[in-house]
């Protein structure tokens, strides 16, 4: 879990750095990385939530 709000981190200092940019293939790739880093923290939060006697 910590590793993935490093990488949530990380995705937000680059999508700043690029915001002003005009390379379409730079914004299509961070578009990429937004939706597969949100799928990726809404799915580990999801596995914390699950009660303990699941596990």
């Amino acid at each position: 879990m910590n590793l993935v709000g490093e990488v949530v981190l990380a995705r937000n200092q680059f999508s700043r750095l690029i915001h002003d940019n005009n390379d379409s293939t730079i914004h299509g790739t961070s578009q990429s990385l937004n939706r597969v880093t949100t799928d990726l923290q809404e799915t580990v939060m999801k596995a914390r939530m699950q009660p303990i006697k699941n596990v």
